[in-house]
This record gives C-alpha cells, sequence and structure tokens, in this order.
C-alpha cells in the first residue's frame, strides 16, 4: 500500500487481475472475479484473538459481470492488508448468460505497508501531527510516544521480520498495534493498518489520559509541565504500577520512591526498591522516564 503524506492518503495498491479463457467458436464472453476464500478477502495471521476484539474480516470481493476480461481490485474506502491465498474467476456467454467456466485459484500475495518516511526524507508522522491543531505539550508528547513505542514506524522492518510477518503492523507482546502501540480497547481493523487512524486513535487516548494526570496533580498545584507530561505518559503506558509516576510526600509531587528502574537490562523494567525477590516487570513510571528522554 502507498502509506501517503501528512496530507494525503494512504491508499491501497492498484492489483489487476486478468482471464484468459478459451471457447470454441469465441462467443463474446463476460467476466467475473473473486477475490478471498471461505467469506474473507485477505487473511491476517497477526490480527487480535480476543474474544471482544472487534477486528471484522473484510469480506470476498466480487467484481460482478464485466465486459472485460481484466480488472483492477475495487478496494473499499478502508485500508488494511494481509494474505491473499485465493481467486475465483469465472466466464459466461454474453448472448444466454451460461456460465461456462468457474474455476478457484490458489494464489499468494500480500497487501503490505511500509516506512513513514516522505521522499525528502521528513518523517511523515511528524508532519501528520503538524496537521492535527495541538498545542505545544500535545505534540511533545506524541512524537515522543511514536519514538518510545516503535521509534515512529507503524509496520515491521523489511529485514527484520519473519516470514510471513515482513511489513504487517508491528505488534507487541501484549497486543499493542502500530505506531502508537495501541492495546486498551483493541483497535479496530482499520486502526490496525491505517497508521493515521491508529495515530488520531493514540491522540483521544493521550489527551483522556493528561486530563487524567493533571486532575491527580491539581490536588496539590505548583507542578512543572515536565511533571505533567511524565504523569501523563505513565497513564498511557498502564503498566503494573497503575499508570502512576507521582506521590505526593507532604510538600512536593515526587517519583514514587517505592521503585527503581533498571533490570533485565532495560531501564523500561523496575522493581520493589530494597527487595531482590521482586519480580522484574514494566514499570509505568520506568515507561515514563524513557519517554521523556526522547523528547524534542
Amino acid at each position: 500500500m502507498n502509506m501517503g503524506t501528512g496530507t494525503t492518503g494512504p491508499t491501497m495498491p492498484a492489483v489487476n487481475l486478468k482471464a484468459t479463457v478459451s471457447c470454441p467458436g469465441t462467443p463474446e464472453l463476460e467476466y467475473r472475479f473473486m477475490v478471498g476464500n471461505d467469506g474473507k478477502a485477505l487473511e491476517y495471521e497477526n490480527k487480535p484473538k480476543s474474544p471482544s476484539a472487534n477486528y471484522i474480516d473484510p469480506p470476498t470481493i466480487d467484481s460482478g459481470w464485466l465486459a472485460a476480461s481484466d480488472w483492477n481490485i475495487d478496494w473499499d474506502a478502508d485500508i488494511y492488508g494481509g494474505h491473499v491465498t485465493h481467486v475465483t474467476v469465472c466466464a459466461r456467454r454474453k448472448s444466454d448468460k451460461k456460465v461456462i467456466s468457474s474455476q478457484k485459484f490458489a494464489r499468494d500475495f500480500w497487501i503490505l505497508g511500509g516506512a513513514l518516511y516522505e521522499a525528502n526524507g521528513t518523517p511523515t508522522l511528524g508532519s501528520y501531527l503538524g496537521t492535527k491543531g495541538l498545542d505545544q505539550q500535545m505534540l511533545i508528547m506524541a512524537k515522543a510516544i511514536a519514538r518510545s513505542e516503535t521509534n515512529t514506524t507503524h509496520f515491521e522492518p523489511k529485514k527484520t521480520a519473519t516470514t510471513f510477518h515482513k511489513r504487517y503492523p508491528k505488534r507487541s507482546f501484549d497486543n499493542g498495534y502500530g505506531v502508537f502501540q495501541l492495546t486498551n480497547p483493541i483497535p479496530t481493523r482499520e486502526q490496525i493498518w491505517n497508521w493515521k487512524k491508529n495515530t488520531d486513535a493514540a491522540l483521544i487516548l493521550l489527551a483522556t489520559n493528561r486530563q487524567a494526570a493533571k486532575a491527580k496533580l491539581d490536588q496539590h498545584p505548583g507542578y512543572t509541565n515536565v511533571q505533567l507530561r511524565l504523569e501523563t505518559y505513565a497513564k498511557y503506558n498502564g503498566g503494573n504500577t497503575g499508570g502512576n509516576y507521582h506521590v505526593w510526600n507532604g510538600s512536593a509531587w515526587i517519583e514514587d520512591p517505592d521503585y527503581v528502574c533498571g533490570c533485565d537490562n532495560t531501564m523500561r523494567k523496575g522493581k520493589k526498591k530494597n527487595d531482590p525477590s521482586a519480580p522484574c516487570l514494566y514499570l509505568s513510571q520506568c515507561y515514563a522516564n524513557v519517554t521523556h528522554r526522547l523528547e524534542y
């Protein structure tokens, strides 16, 4: 698919199908193409498996009867991808509409994504965020979160992904999807495949998180913008400390002193202070610290 720019796209690719039918007498024929198998246009092996997931497989794509023997697949208005496994081709005589051929062919091709960079090397995500009317604090946080979550990448790089998942949307161990690693609520099909829809959903979540962070810190005014961003990052992440970064020590907001970051060779994990037996966990305050360092 075409990733588009900050102001255009993304768009589905042009895929042309062509039928060749040998028929005695060479009558005038009409053609029909159906893309998909078992009622689905494509297979997506990484889709959310939770019963509460709202990932809806795109239905079989049907050209209807055509005078031409070739057809550009008419994708719907949504952006999605995956593995096309079968194409059915039918032919009928135009004179009496009698079907003379109907065959399902096994076909392997994938609809995949690419890098979020424009032709001049500009990060496409940054260009898109610039169209959203964000205040400076939201813009700083959105860029930092994208860097922290995926290094501003929506799709798995071709050179590192597994055989069947090259250029599929990035998916984390806890089923976060896309450039902003949407996890809860479970993202829709288009939020998984369309990086702009993924971004839009993340911005709504981020605004909600900032509102919650502000409501907490407003209990004791006098905090800084940096503290507000740190608390917001923690709430965006959730983590194993309930999305909290600061505690009130009686005179100031401070980083929760019960935890220390840095274990299992990553600053994204932490554990209970002075407890050698404590498990090493992904902690929201550790995530916030890492993300804060990626601000620009």
